[in-house]
């Protein structure tokens, strides 16, 4: 990619690191995280270019992802926000389905309501989701579903 304005919800991760690092010298890129610590390590760091902006949001919340997008009118939008961790998911599974499915919907929602046209909506999944048998791969499956289903719909308009 290149010459987009590329917005990555729970950008502040893992996943999230090496997409600022692939993406950040031909883009803008803007990094929508509930984690304010781990924004502030990274804004730190001397290898974070100009390029890269920060903001605090949640994908639970889908007023912060609206505001985000309409802001920001970015042309690609990478989701990396979850809850990964299968111990976590199997004490957490409120949080999880709250972070895993409905975050995503909120995402889809936001994205469907938005007055900019976005060029690719990319969902990080897992390997988990093929045939699940725990709290994470059955939120993944999920919400895998409900990115299908919106490509789906966006083809048949």
């Amino acid at each position: 990619m290149k010459d987009k304005k590329i917005l990555i919800i729970g950008g502040t991760g893992a996943l999230g690191k090496t997409l600022i690092q692939r993406y950040q010298n031909n883009n803008t890129i803007l990094i929508l995280s509930r984690d304010e610590h781990k924004q502030v390590f990274l804004q730190k760091e001397n290898w974070v270019k100009n390029s890269v902006r920060f903001r605090i949001g949640d994908v639970k919340d889908s007023a912060s992802l609206q505001n985000c997008i309409g802001d920001f009118k970015p042309d690609v939008i990478i989701n990396a926000a979850a809850i990964k961790h299968v111990p976590i998911c199997e004490i957490n599974p409120f949080e999880s389905v709250n972070v895993n499915i409905i975050g995503h919907q909120n995402l889809i929602q936001a994205v469907k309501w938005s007055n900019h046209r976005i060029e690719a909506l990319i969902f990080v999944s897992t390997d988990k989701a093929s045939k699940p048998i725990n709290v994470y791969g059955m939120s993944k499956a999920i919400s895998e579903r409900l990115y299908v289903e919106f490509a789906n719909q966006q083809n048949n308009i």
